[in-house]
């Protein structure tokens, strides 16, 4: 159950199952590496999104589009709603 009161069905999802607010609640709540890292706190999907941001800002050859921005923001964004957990795997004796 997300932050809103919603829930994802893996089996009939919905788009309309979570907010922006659950997906940004996800990826700050939801750490790389399970947690496993060499500095003192561990670093969420958040911030590695937006360090991933950050670097495609500096390495391309002109200004992002929005849509481009929100691509790199968004390319874990799967991790914020189900973790770390593989969607596909269980679903593969339903999609035949």
């Amino acid at each position: 159950m997300f932050r809103s009161g919603n829930c994802l069905n893996l089996l009939d999802p919905a788009p309309n199952a979570w907010t922006d607010a659950d997906l940004a609640t996800g990826l700050s709540r939801t750490y790389r590496w399970g947690g496993h890292s060499c500095w003192d706190l561990p670093l969420s999907v958040a911030q590695h999104s937006l360090s991933v941001l950050a670097i495609r800002k500096l390495l391309a050859p002109s200004p992002l589009s929005p849509g481009e921005a929100l691509r790199e923001l968004l390319h874990d964004g799967t991790e914020a709603l189900i973790g770390g957990f593989d969607p596909i795997t269980p679903l593969k004796p339903h999609l035949g």
